[in-house]
């Protein structure tokens, strides 16, 4: 979860700028606060977004779940973790959320 909320503030630090970040965390140690105050979202997400994919894995092929969710070769695991890192981030952020086929369909 600790990787989660990591990766939701660099997110967030990334499309507010670094002063607007910094503005909403405090100037000392904003990355470390933001990761706090993250993490019992994402806690209360990782397992409904698990749920989702694990679904998600029986109603699909297994290589067509490999497909989705890894761009080179590697396990079930690996692509249930990008899925349940996907999936937490469409719920955390839902008007901000644009699903990766649709970049590429594009």
């Amino acid at each position: 979860m600790q990787n989660l909320a990591t990766q939701q503030c660099k997110q967030e630090r990334s499309g507010f700028g670094k002063r607007a970040f910094q503005k909403k965390y405090g100037r000392k140690h904003p990355m470390r606060t933001c990761i706090k105050r993250t993490r019992q979202r994402v806690a209360s997400v990782v397992e409904p977004a698990a749920q989702q994919c694990r679904a998600e894995l029986t109603q699909e092929d297994v290589n067509d779940f490999l497909d989705d969710y890894l761009d080179e070769d590697g396990s079930v695991d690996e692509a249930m973790a990008e899925c349940v890192a996907e999936t937490v981030d469409e719920l955390l952020n839902p008007g901000d959320y644009v699903d990766d086929d649709e970049i590429d369909d594009e």
